[in-house]
This record gives structure tokens, sequence and C-alpha cells, in this order.
């Protein structure tokens, strides 16, 4: 047997940069990967649960290879054999099968998906996750135990997400209550790129969702709470807390305080987190690492002074042991009045690895306890890897972290004192913004040109003064209401002038900008070149010279990328028409040959409150393919499924017209629109002056409906007063290939632009008219359009179900080729003027 020295500890000290030779080659090379033994380790981790994430389902092949790996490692260990590679394949295999029972397929048969058909269930459950107020609509997530049905009761197992129409509901964790409902699977909008709802709902353990209406949401008489003791208690603690806050009338303040002390966010509005966002300030709005920290740090400084008074403890140099043991009180006790969030369990994770260092008397690696936060956090919780939160704090840190060494180690070093401390403030600051760029951009598509100034201003004031202050409350209720009251005051009224000052920054033309979303190949890019320059401007010798040959290869690489862009947007000689899966509703995004862009119609809910199809669908869509000019916005006409998508990209792109009918309505969703057109001054075109040829250049735009003086016919035909049937019809012709946007009109309608527009009608491609009604898609239409390709916008399962047999028959006569986004997805169609070219998203 070889002696077992030759076999290289995973707990081994950093490597240091000695060489050697002979046979002591191989240990070298393991020394240098378990430098820091954990990253490696961390790094194989993720690697695996990137692979079970988009390869699930071989959970038998993955155990055999890590049975394996294992055995490997224990002939390793015995036999002083190399073994630097055997745990980092035996981590990525663990990390594969950890993420195995949220993404595998087949949950087991009592699972409460396997009933999610559409029908009607009375389902009893107790609920998990603290309920939060949307609105009137009252969210969380529900531990299914029964199914009935008649006469038929059925245990299951399984979460179920719940919204339920408030009703003065006053629900809390581990209530037991029953409803009726029908269980329905998640599903999602087919678009390339979009957001995976599906996936996001699964990482949550979350398979099935159902809606109760008003009144409906009962407990048992039989229900009891006895078993959730310390939950109840937190639950109530965390309500009376609040309730110091939501007595003081002073603005949005009350519900800020409530979402940094008790973790309660619900109150805070659109707008204000607009405001924060554009400040670079959104971080305080989550409490987070900088939070605990921040509470750790101040209590850590606190009980460290309070302790020097004992020269016992002086004598065994025992205050800063003392004063790390005593903080973990304080942050475990912020973090369950926080309410335990997934971003509040990582911080005291974090924070804690650190308080134990300190009590272990070990030297505090930073990178080495990061690393065994995140390890922790991905063990105990594996889905947390595709956290944005999550995702964010590690970044952020990493970067500080990393950026410090660099610039410490080959820097001047700063002399003690204010400037030096507000020096450090601002690198740390800058590191942080520059580690989360791209993950802002690619999450939230803005950044902040101000974070560095702000958070000189808001980190100290908001994290060191005022949420103290409103811990205070919490800390003084068992003792005192006016005292809590009073704390409670104080908080609220700092609170206030920081908000003021807030959206006066956010209000600076020059505070943030909307981006384009960044491919996953930028970001590598973006991060290996900050890695680069780094090692280039503070590095030394060979170091340095392989970061200077880096950096020009990674400047290289995305100066091709952008090329690549550049003649993807504004090269192509193609007419490029995207017909996007809204839901029920229609949207379609015309790019011409050089790069305008047309978006005809933008899909909508009725209530932009509930889902705003703009903001999370076309919106996401633009910016992926690197579009924030749109210069043309069309609105068919105005009803909700058309319009109010529309509202988020007058508001939010770069808009230079928008053509409508001219015809008003007294909605909210008409309001908004025409106020964000005149906020953004964009062209609103008097609608006789869009009749005919628009742009006769190629592509050809022509507008043939309705007809001038369609809004004085309204008294004399009445089909004129439902505002389907005025509908603005769209043709765009290329070469020999043209398209038809009818909008939605009806069967009159379609009479009367037969007469209007004759032979002109004539088109390749027809886009359903009214999404497939019955009412619509006469004979005689579709013979004087001739498609030879229809597509059907609609929702899948709509309630008013389009498209009708009827019509799809009709469809089916003449020969047409048929695509349906509720069943193909968003549909792209690309033509040179001569061929047409059809790629749906998905392929039923």
């Amino acid at each position: 047997m070889k002696p077992l020295k030759k076999s290289f500890p995973l707990w081994a000290p950093p490597y240091d940069g000695s060489n050697s030779q002979g046979e002591e080659g191989p240990l070298i090379a393991e020394a240098m990967i378990y430098a820091r033994p954990v990253i490696p380790l961390l790094l194989s981790l993720i690697a695996g649960i990137l692979l079970g994430e988009r390869i699930p389902g071989y959970p038998i092949p993955a155990w055999g290879f890590a049975l394996v790996c294992t055995a490997l490692i224990v002939h390793a260990f015995f036999r002083g054999a190399d073994l630097r590679f055997a745990p980092l394949l035996l981590f990525l295999v663990l990390g594969y099968l950890s993420i195995q029972p949220w993404l595998a397929p087949g949950p087991p048969t009592h699972h409460v998906s396997r009933f999610a058909d559409g029908s009607v269930w009375r389902i009893t459950g107790r609920v998990k996750t603290h309920p939060i107020d949307d609105k009137g609509r009252l969210k969380f997530v529900l531990g299914a135990e029964t199914l009935s049905q008649a006469e038929k009761t059925l245990g299951v197992t399984g979460r179920v997400r719940v919204t339920a129409l408030a009703d003065n509901l006053d629900l809390s964790v581990g209530d037991r209550i029953l409803f009726n409902g029908r269980l329905r699977r998640p599903r999602n909008f087919h678009n390339p790129g979009g957001f995976d709802y599906e996936r996001y709902m699964a990482l949550q353990g979350i398979r099935v969702t159902v809606y109760a209406r008003k009144g409906t949401v009962v407990r048992p008489a039989s229900a009891s709470s006895g078993d959730r003791p310390l939950a109840g208690v937190l639950g109530e603690t965390r309500a009376r807390a609040a309730g110091f806050f939501d007595r003081i009338q002073r603005g949005e303040a009350p519900d800020i305080l409530k979402a940094l002390v008790v973790g309660d966010r619900t109150g805070i509005d659109t707008e204000t987190r607009d405001a924060f966002n554009r400040a670079g300030a959104a971080h305080l709005l989550a409490i987070s690492g900088l939070h605990v920290g921040i509470v750790a740090t101040t209590a850590f400084g606190v009980f460290a002074w309070m302790l020097t008074a004992s020269r016992a403890l002086l004598w065994r140099a025992w205050t800063r042991k003392g004063a790390a043991l005593l903080t973990f009180f304080p942050v475990i006790g912020y973090g369950l009045l926080a309410g335990m969030s997934p971003s509040t369990q990582r911080a005291v994770i974090m924070v804690s690895l650190f308080l134990l260092a300190l009590l272990a008397s070990r030297e505090r690696d930073a990178v080495n306890i990061l690393g065994a936060a995140a390890l922790g956090i991905l063990i105990c919780h594996p889905p947390s890897l595709f956290s944005i939160s999550f995702q964010l704090s590690f970044a952020a840190v990493a970067a500080i972290l990393y950026g410090l060494s660099k610039v410490e180690s080959g820097g001047p070093r700063h002399a003690a004192g204010f400037r030096a401390r507000l020096f450090q403030f601002i690198k740390v600051s800058l590191l942080a913004i520059l580690g989360t760029l791209p993950l802002v951009m690619l999450y939230f598509n803005q950044v902040s040109f101000i974070g560095v100034l702000t958070n000189l201003i808001f980190i100290p004031l908001i994290g060191f003064v005022i949420v103290p202050i409103g811990l205070m409350t919490a800390a003084f209720m068992p003792l005192s209401d006016p005292l809590a009251a009073g704390t409670a005051h104080i908080a609220v009224f700092l609170m206030d002038g920081a908000l003021h000052l807030i959206r006066f920054f956010a209000d600076l033309p020059i505070a943030a900008a909307k981006t384009v979303t960044p491919s996953r190949m930028e970001i590598v890019i973006y991060y290996l070149l900050g890695v680069a320059l780094l090692n280039w401007i503070w590095g030394e010798g060979k170091r340095r010279k392989v970061a200077a040959m880096a950096c020009g290869i990674l400047v290289l690489a995305g100066l091709a990328d952008a090329a690549y862009w550049a003649n993807r947007r504004f090269g192509q000689d193609d007419l490029k028409v995207t017909i996007l899966d809204v839901g029920q509703g229609s949207a379609a995004l015309i790019e011409t040959p050089g790069g305008r862009c047309l978006l005809a119609d933008g899909g909508g809910f009725y209530d932009n409150d509930i889902f705003d199809v703009g903001k999370y669908l076309v919106a996401p869509y633009l910016w992926r393919n690197k579009i924030r000019t749109v210069e043309t916005l069309v609105l068919s006409h105005p009803n909700a499924d058309h319009l109010n998508g529309l509202i988020y990209i007058a508001d939010h792109f770069h808009v230079k017209q928008l053509w409508s009918n001219g015809e008003p309505v007294d909605t909210a969703g008409y309001r908004h629109l025409m106020a964000a057109a005149a906020k953004a001054v964009i062209q609103v075109s008097a609608y006789p002056d869009l009749r005919g040829a628009v742009d006769p250049n190629e592509p050809a735009v022509e507008i043939f409906y309705p007809p001038v003086n369609f809004m004085d016919k309204r008294s004399i035909d009445g089909w004129r007063t439902d505002e389907n049937n005025n509908s603005l019809v769209l043709k765009i012709t290329h070469g020999d290939v043209s398209f038809l946007f009818p909008g939605d009109i009806g069967r009159q309608a379609e009479r009367e632009l037969i007469k209007i527009a004759g032979r002109r009608l004539a088109s390749t491609v027809l886009i359903a008219p009214h999404h497939g009604s019955k009412t619509s898609s006469s004979q005689a239409f579709l013979e004087a359009v001739n498609p030879e390709v229809i597509m059907i916008s609609a929702g899948w399962k709509n309630r008013f179900q389009f498209p009708h047999p009827s019509v799809i028959k009709r469809y089916e006569e003449i020969g047409a080729r048929i695509y349906r986004t509720d069943l193909h997805g968003a549909i792209q169609m690309r033509t040179d003027g001569k061929q047409l070219m059809v790629e749906p998203f998905l392929n039923p």
C-alpha cells in the first residue's frame, strides 16, 4: 500500500504558488484544484443541477454513476491514489439527482396534479405560505389533503397555488380550509425565449393551481391550529408589528417599513418600486444579505462594547467570541420576524457562517465561507440556484470579494479615516453594481446610472438608521405599546423623508434607462472580461500578460456579437412577421427589411392589474431580439384584448407614431394609452390621413377599412356600434407575398370591405378575423382573400371557444394551412418576396 500522505486532503490550506518536480507533481495539481476546497465542489454541484434541469428523468443511471464515483474515492483514499476528479464527478451527479424531485416527470398516483382535469372538486388542506393580498386577491400555497366529488373522497398529497377573492379572509400559515374549485395545471405562453412559468412553479413544488370564488373558502369546525404554535406566535407578532406602522398615515412610508421589518411587501405599489429601481436602490426593498449583515454588524458592535466591561472576558480574549455568540440571537430573530423568505434564509445562513468562523477562531477565508453558504443552501434546496435573489446576492458578494482582493493587493494602501472608509464604500458599491449588472439587465431590463451615488446616501440612512429603529418597534412591543408606537412614528417619519429623496433621484432624466436582454454568451463574455481586466490592471508578471491577451480576445468576441446582432436587426432583406402567443388576444410584430418595426395590436387582459401582457409577454420578446425602437404601433380597435398590451410599449419603448381608427371609448385602458402617447410625444395620426397607401415602398402598407365616415354611420347601421366591426384592416405586401390583418371584423364589415377593396384583398396569409369566431370568416370573404395560410390568435381553451369548429371547417375546405397560437405557440413567418417560410414555436 502506498503511503496515505500522497492523497491530498480536501481541507488543505490554499496553495502558495510554489512549484515542485517528480512524483509530487500530481499532488501540486490537486492542491491547486482544492486550494479553496468548497469552490470546486460547489461548481460541480451547480453544473449537476443545471444538467438535471436541462435533461431530467434519468435517476437510475445517475445513481449508478454516483456509486462508481464513491467506489473510486474509497479506493483512492486507501491506496493513496490521485482523487482530484472523483469528488467533482460525484458532486456533479449528486447535483443532477438533487433537482429531479422538482423536475422529473410522473408524480405519484396520489399526487393532487393527477386530478387536474378541469372538473370541480371539494378541496381540503392546510395553508403552507403566508397569504398575500394582491389587489383583493389572496394568494397562497395550500398543502392538499383530500379531494371530494359527490360521494367520493380521495386522500392526496402535493402543493396547490390558490388564488381566492379576499372577502375579508383572515388566513394564517397552518390554517385548515376547504373550498370548491377547478384544478388546473400551470401553462406557459409559448414565445421564443419566453418566461417558463411551468418550470418556475415546478421549482416551487407546485404542479397545479386553483381559483376560489368569493365566499367559498371556509374553515372546518374541526380545524385546529394547535400543531403550529410557533407559526401562530410568529404570525401574530408580525401582524402586531405591522399594525403599529399601519396606524400611521404618511403615504407609502409605513408600507416600506413593513417590507423592511416584517417582510410584507404587498403594500408597495408599482410606482414606488419603479422609483427605487430607477434610483438604483431596489435592493433595499427586499430583506437580503445587506439588511441581515447590517443587523449583525450593529448587534456585534453593541455586544462587543458591552462585553469589554468584563475583565474576565477581556483576560481570556473572549469579547469578540462572546459578541459573535450573542449576535446569533438578533440575526435569527430578525429572520423569523421577517417571515424567513428564501432570500432571508440565505442571508441568515451566510451571516451565521461568518459568525461560526469567528467563534471557531479560524482564519476567515471569505471566499470559502461564501462558497460554503451557497453549497449549504443548494444541498438543502437545489431550486434556489434558479432564484433571482440567490443569483443577485451571490454575484454581488463574489464580485466584491474578488474585486477587492485584486484592487487592494495591487493598488496603493490608504490610511485609516473617514476618507479611506468612504473610498472603500464607493469601491464596494461599484463592484456590487458591476457584478450584478448583466443579471439586472437579464431579469429587469433596466440599469441605474446613479446607483453608486444613491447607495452612499440610502444604505447608511435606511440600513443603519431606519431599519434598526423599525426593529426597535418589535423589540419594545412586549414592554410598552407607547414606546413601540413612538419608535414606529420616528421610523416612518425618517422613511417618508428618504422616500421623497428617492423619488427626486428617480425623476432625474439620467437616473436610469431600459435595456435589451443580454444573451447567455454575452453574460459569460462580460464576467470573463471583468476578471481579465482586474488581473490586467492590478496583476503582475505573467498573469498580467495572460490577462491582457484574454481582454483582447474577449473584446473581439464582444464586437463579433455586436456585429451579429446589428446584421440581424438592420442588415436583413427579408420581411419577418411574428404572431405572438398572448392568450386570448392578438399581437403581431412586423420587422421590415432594414430593421423598422411595426406592432399590430398588443394583446391584453381586461385588467392590466391582473396580468400586463405588454409588460410580461410583448416587451420581453422585443428586448430579447434587441429591439428598443418600435416605429409604429397599430391599434386595430379599442378592445382590451388588442389595446392593453400597447400601453406598456408606449411607456417604455421609443415609439414614433400610433395608428388607430380614431374611435374613442370610455375605458381605463384607452385613457392610459392616449396619456402614454401624449407623455412620450408619440404622433397620433388622424384616421382620414391613414386611409389608402400609407407607405407605397417595399414592403407596401395599405389600410382598407373602416370607411372614413364610419363614425357618422353608427346611428344608421346598428352593427357599427360594435367596435369589432370598425377594426383597422391592414395589408402588408413584400414582393409576391402579402399579409392581411383584419382585426375583429364580423360578417357585415366583411361584406362592406369586399365592396371597398375588391381584388386588393387577395393575400398569401390571413390573420383570422375575430380569432376564428363563427360571426366572421364568411365564405365570400375567404374567397376574396383566397389565403394559402391562415393564422389564428386565440387563448388555450378560452371561454369563447375560439376558433369555432365551423370556421375551422371552412378554412380546411379552401385548402389553407392552419396555424393556431393556442396549439403552435408563437408563429414566425419570413419572406424574401418570393417564398414564404413558416416556423411555429411548437409542433403539436
